[in-house]
């Protein structure tokens, strides 16, 4: 695609990656004037929003929503930041609409483990119930509704005649000592100078598949749902090389995954019956299992003991009887690289891979999972009898506790997953990046989950709603 407005001599605005906030990005600086190229690393677009679920957040009380977030994101992100966001999920289904979308409600059940929320994952924070239900965008024929907003995004890229081009990696921003005036690009011929006459938009995702990073900001290397080198830190990397101020590094959003060999990414986790408890590396309980919030294990497992200094609850396990196992698949497609994949209905074939353990014996399923026997026999035993006759020590609601009573019993290792890094560049209310000494980098915008607005409490259906308001911010300022 050629924008007939570009030239490969230089444009106005560079926005380095195809995702959910680089194809928002384009669209925002072609519709204020500016000539866009779009470069991605990849052989196709999509990133992780065409992987996610594509789900919107509401607003039904601008002030209290921005309250909200200011309490969630613990001070560390400012009111005019999280204004413009606010203001942006405002004016999102307006601009959906007009750029041919067709959106719904989301769907959201409660499925035994993990637990989701309609509104805000935190409804005790302040103002909890100024953010409204979910939605997603809607195409006939498409279940999945991230890929039905890749569509609706990459359309209206093709549809202005937006340059892109894919296979084509950004090693470095360029400068002229006071603004960031362009982007060397690996070419067919070598590397290869492109000159931004406004600005460039980084909007390369975050750094869940690089391990150096994750343990370096996170702690320890965990596994992720989107697509394999994808989010790889080289948008960060390039930030800190212009002299961006960094914020959110600790901030991770992760669901409860599987990692298996000879797949890169994580299998999402559902429990489809009340019939299961989640075990650490001492074969002990530690939480009321159902409570735990679909997009808070890393709150959950990513924890040292300190004695110790080890993570023991990583990975840790979930462990069930045959009647869970036969009420159906433990995984859910509805977000992640390998929703595309199979696994089973009854869990069987994975059983026979290797990935579930299997045991006649709660003393043998230990053994298969390295855990200690008497320790696995003692807590199955007491789960039971709180789950007959209440007073569980988590405190975990009689009516969502099933005995484990039905052999064989299973058991899987489960991992704190990927669904966003935070971390990144300090964005200002204008998608700006700001520098290490206050003021803006001039030229240098980021949009989604680079340098995200979230902190460590994530309410859901931030990062996709975040990549296309922030998208739309970002692209228009580094136009105009």
């Amino acid at each position: 695609m050629t924008d007939d407005r570009g030239s490969a001599a230089g444009y106005d605005v560079i926005v380095v990656g195809y995702g959910g906030a680089g194809a928002t990005a384009a669209m925002a600086a072609h519709d204020a004037g500016a000539r866009v190229l779009v470069l991605e690393k990849a052989t196709v677009g999509g990133g992780s929003t065409a992987e996610s679920g594509g789900s919107f957040a509401t607003v039904l009380d601008r002030d209290g929503a921005i309250e909200h977030y200011f309490a969630i994101t613990e001070g560390r992100t400012p009111r005019d930041v999280l204004g413009a966001y606010v203001d942006g999920v405002l004016e999102l289904p307006k601009w959906l609409a007009d750029n041919g979308g067709r959106t719904e409600t989301l769907p959201i059940g409660h499925p035994p483990f993990p637990r989701r929320y309609p509104g805000t994952a935190y409804r005790d924070r302040p103002h909890s119930d100024a953010i409204g239900e979910r939605y997603r965008v809607q195409q006939d024929g498409v279940s999945h509704g991230g890929t039905s907003l890749w569509h609706l995004l990459h359309g209206g890229v093709e549809r202005r005649g937006i340059d892109v081009r894919l296979r084509t990696p950004v090693t470095r921003l360029l400068t002229d000592g006071a603004r960031v005036t362009g982007v060397v690009a690996a070419g067919p011929d070598g590397p290869q100078e492109v000159t931004a006459r406004a600005g460039v938009v980084l909007t390369t995702g975050g750094f869940g598949y690089s391990a150096e990073l994750l343990r370096e900001w996170v702690g320890t290397e965990i596994p992720a749902y989107g697509p394999p080198g994808r989010n790889d830190g080289s948008g960060l990397r390039m930030a800190l090389e212009a002299g961006a101020a960094l914020w959110h590094m600790n901030a991770v959003a992760c669901g409860f995954g599987y990692r298996v060999p000879g797949v890169d990414a994580a299998w999402m986790c559902i429990m489809r019956s009340f019939g299961f408890i989640m075990v650490d590396g001492s074969a002990g309980r530690f939480l009321a299992e159902p409570a735990v919030e679909h997009h808070a294990a890393g709150n959950a497992l990513i924890v040292r003991d300190f004695r110790s200094g080890e993570f023991t609850r990583l990975p840790s396990y979930l462990v069930f009887d045959d009647a869970t196992r036969r009420a159906g698949p433990i995984v859910t497609n509805e977000a992640g690289a390998n929703r595309v994949l199979s696994w089973s209905e009854s869990n069987l074939e994975e059983v026979g891979k290797g990935w579930i353990k299997c045991s006649d014996s709660v003393a043998g399923l230990a053994r298969e999972l390295s855990l200690p026997p008497g320790r696995l026999e003692d807590t199955v035993r007491d789960y039971n009898h709180a789950a007959v006759n209440g007073g569980d020590e988590f405190g975990r609601p009689q009516a969502e506790m099933v005995p484990l009573a039905e052999p064989p019993f299973y058991g899987i290792p489960v991992w704190p997953a990927l669904f966003n890094t935070q971390g990144g560049p300090r964005r200002g209310a204008a998608g700006e990046v700001i520098g290490t000494g206050g003021p803006p980098i001039p030229g240098l915008f980021s949009a989604g989950e680079l340098g995200s607005i979230w902190g460590s409490l994530y309410p859901g259906a931030g990062n996709v709603t975040e990549a296309v308001v922030f998208g739309r911010i970002a692209g228009r300022s580094a136009a105009t």
